[in-house]
């Protein structure tokens, strides 16, 4: 199964993203993309990339940016290592993304669907967000942003379900658009 993180950041949080996966020392391809960085492990692969590729049989990871909508709602980031089965088609992968999981766990837990997770933050993240993430990390600007009332939504949220959202914040007071 594809191993999934997802995290709140804004513009200078995201950074850490991408710096960590820099250090990286595997032969790399990176493919950016206005909403994406993918990555691709070409030192790993069985194979040569190609616009069909079975992408649980190939080391690729997408790290999906954070990015603004309406003018004030920032969405969730989210980091997905395709390969599956993993740890026997790409052990060295599968240590990165094992790496990659204690480093972004370093950082405040703000949401999990476990019993004791944190709930203090609940009331900020809105949209699919607390249905899709089984734990939601915050990084430095994200978590700081949290405490002054920021509001997050889904990355995969649409424009219907964003102006569900709008209308119901909008009640509380908050400006949306």
């Amino acid at each position: 199964m594809a191993e999934r993180f997802s995290f709140l950041a804004l513009e200078d949080d995201f950074k850490l993203i991408a710096a960590w996966f820099g250090k990286i020392p595997h032969e790399v391809d990176v493919n950016e993309r206005p909403d994406r960085l993918i990555y691709y492990y070409r030192g790993l692969a069985k194979q040569t990339l190609t616009p069909d590729v079975d992408q649980s049989k190939a080391p690729l990871v997408f790290v999906i940016k954070p990015q603004k909508r309406r003018r004030t709602l920032w969405t969730d980031g989210e980091v997905l290592f395709t390969p599956t089965p993993f740890r026997r088609q790409f052990p060295a992968l599968y240590q990165t993304c094992q790496s990659f999981a204690e480093w972004l766990k370093s950082f405040d837990l703000v949401f999990g669907q476990k019993s004791g997770s944190p709930s203090d933050w609940n009331y900020y993240l809105e949209g699919g967000i607390r249905n899709s993430d089984a734990e939601l990390f915050a990084l430095p600007q994200a978590r700081e942003a949290l405490r002054h009332g920021q509001y997050f939504v889904h990355y995969r949220d649409n424009e219907i379900r964003l102006q569900t959202v709008s209308k119901a914040l909008r009640l509380r007071g908050y400006d949306v658009d």
